[in-house]
């Protein structure tokens, strides 16, 4: 079983859910660590083209919180 979080950016939306499913489905990205987690953020960040600071205050979090998550760190 793994756990799917899954962020709609658009929104700002978060579903948090548990799956039988082999592999993610194909509009869902599957992270297994932190640093997994950190990398995927960074690269929907910037496939928006969007600054730390941009995605910082759409997620009503500080810009240093956000390089921490980006970086796996807690």
């Amino acid at each position: 079983m793994s756990h799917v979080i899954d962020i709609e950016l658009d929104t700002g939306e978060s579903n948090d859910y548990m799956t039988d499913e082999v592999g993610p489905p194909t509009d869902h990205m599957l992270v297994r660590d932190a640093h997994e987690l950190g990398d995927a953020v960074r690269s929907l960040r910037r496939a928006r083209g969007w600054t730390q600071a941009d995605l910082a205050r759409i997620a009503g979090v500080s810009r240093p919180a956000l390089i921490r998550l980006e970086r796996g760190e807690s």
